[in-house]
């Protein structure tokens, strides 16, 4: 299991590398768009065109690719939306099991069938160097390629969370830095390193209150020694 969960951690980082890369791409959109706003009320201003329709889809490809790339990132940081009635209030070991079951049954499967019917249109794109129908348009070969890169990156982030899935249920069996989902809880096994590392904290944080000469229940003694006193005189 120590040899699966290295692969996934493997995969986590080049997801991780990968969707941080790509959420560049959306100032990048930005830009490009507002760029190609300012030249169309400045064309209309000086009668000119200035813009063109490859600025637009350079817009479009940008934005196919902060999706597609943005795909697997999302689904290692688990901020995909859940609809669901139950899951939140599931144990942990119940989420992996949902979690492993909808990666092996649904996800896995849903990104081979993707990439199965994409692999022959891109590869007739790029035999073909397709254009755009529209005058000045791009290429389409490039923007078709992010549709395999995509469901790739996609399908091995779904093997990292089965992989993660499983060692939840085979006891939490994990070392630092494993990649165990948040929403699954901490570590869950006898030998986590989690509530061994935690208890020391809240001892700390406790300790110091109850040895304290300064503290609330050091001063309940004085007080009452104090008016003991008063009622003597």
């Amino acid at each position: 299991m120590q040899s699966l969960l290295k692969l996934s951690r493997c995969i986590d980082a080049l997801n991780d590398w990968v969707g941080r890369a790509a959420s560049w791409l959306v100032l990048v959109m930005v830009i490009v768009g507002s760029l190609n706003v300012i030249a169309g009320e400045l064309g209309n201003i000086i009668h000119q065109k200035l813009t063109s329709n490859r600025y637009l889809e350079t817009q479009w490809y940008l934005y196919a690719a902060v999706f597609l790339l943005g795909g697997a990132y999302t689904l290692k940081a688990n901020e995909h939306v859940r609809v669901d009635l139950f899951y939140g209030n599931w144990p942990p070991k119940r989420k992996a099991l949902a979690n492993l079951l909808g990666s092996l049954l649904f996800l896995l499967p849903f990104c081979l069938l993707m990439l199965s019917v994409s692999w022959e249109p891109v590869l007739n794109s790029w035999v073909g160097w397709e254009q755009s129908p529209d005058p000045d348009g791009l290429p389409r070969a490039p923007v078709k390629s992010v549709l395999l890169v995509g469901f790739g990156l996609l399908a091995l982030q779904g093997i990292s969370e089965a992989i993660k899935s499983g060692a939840v249920l085979m006891g939490g069996e994990s070392d630092s830095g494993s990649g165990i989902r948040s929403d699954l809880g901490p570590d869950l096994g006898p030998d986590s390193g989690a509530s061994s590392e935690a208890e020391p904290f809240r001892t700390e944080i406790a300790d110091p209150w109850a040895s304290s000469g300064n503290g609330l229940e050091d001063d309940e003694p004085d007080r009452d020694s104090s008016e003991q006193m008063g009622g003597d005189r």
